[in-house]
């Protein structure tokens, strides 16, 4: 704490750091400008979703990448996708895609098999006991969901989805799996 800043936590009154704007000015001085501070902030935000998110996955023994593989896998239907087009359509890029299939297949999430034309290209499908898992996970990541969101309004949301898919565009880093994504 500061010199002259009070505990109000130690008096038994509650606060937020939202409700302070002292320290939020205190805070914002860190930061060499605003796109610092925001860049900083959608970091520290991703961080906490998957650690919230990760939370709801961790009893089924599934990391987040996991997980989206298992949708991705799901909106692809049968026959299957290959390693190369999930790759492409994650969320987080995985440098080690093989060695996290491998685990999921250890799992019996999914098996995999190579193609008869081409020996090189490897096609992933839902196992029975993938398609159960995800089935008995949605209801608990749609609940996961709405709680990391729930201090915003519809209004806002709909705000932070363009401002958001604006900041992907302007990176100019691969855009394409969204609307993979949304069809999951």
């Amino acid at each position: 704490m500061q010199q002259g800043e009070i505990n109000l936590a130690k008096h038994g009154e509650q606060t937020s750091t939202l409700e302070r704007p002292d320290i939020i000015s205190r805070i914002r001085a860190k930061f060499r400008s605003q796109q610092h501070e925001a860049i900083v902030n959608l970091l520290r935000s991703a961080s906490d979703l998957r650690d919230h998110l990760g939370r709801t996955l961790g009893p089924y023994g599934l990391t987040l990448e996991q997980y989206s593989i298992l949708r991705i896998m799901r909106g692809a239907g049968d026959p299957g996708i290959s390693v190369h087009q999930i790759r492409d359509r994650m969320i987080t890029r995985v440098p080690a895609i093989t060695r996290l299939l491998d685990k999921m297949e250890a799992k019996g999430l999914l098996f995999r098999e190579r193609e008869v034309l081409d020996r090189r290209q490897v096609n992933c499908s839902l196992s029975d006991y993938g398609r159960q898992t995800l089935a008995e996970l949605d209801a608990q990541v749609d609940a996961a969901d709405v709680a990391a969101m729930a201090g915003l309004t519809e209004s806002e949301m709909k705000q932070l989805i363009a401002l958001l898919t604006k900041v992907r565009g302007v990176c100019g880093v691969r855009d394409v799996a969204v609307p993979a994504i949304r069809n999951l």
